[in-house]
């Protein structure tokens, strides 16, 4: 997975800024960029996750008060996950962190 997580980003992207989205796709790239933060959880895509993009599109879907309840829940975890991320450090600097 690793070596295509920066193309699903640039299409989450791209899917974001199409203003012909429909909710279930914005509510399946919320799924997606919670299921990446789990999937690599030590940081290692951490700037990725800290784009503007990425909190707009979580706080947009999550404020639409059009969209399902479970569209809206989708977005809130996934904006938990993106706080995670935005916490983390690179691996390699905790890894010299733990060598000093």
């Amino acid at each position: 997975m690793a070596p295509y997580v920066e193309s699903v980003f640039s299409l989450l992207q791209i899917i974001f800024q199409d203003p012909h989205r429909s909710e279930a796709l914005l509510r399946t790239s919320m799924g997606v960029i919670g299921d990446l933060s789990e999937t690599f959880p030590n940081g290692e895509y951490s700037p990725l996750f800290s784009q503007q993009w990425v909190t707009s599109m979580a706080r947009e879907v999550r404020a639409n008060k059009e969209y399902s309840q479970r569209t809206q829940d989708t977005a809130r975890w996934a904006r938990e996950q993106i706080k995670r991320q935005s916490g983390k450090s690179f691996p390699t600097m905790q890894f010299d962190q733990e060598r000093c």
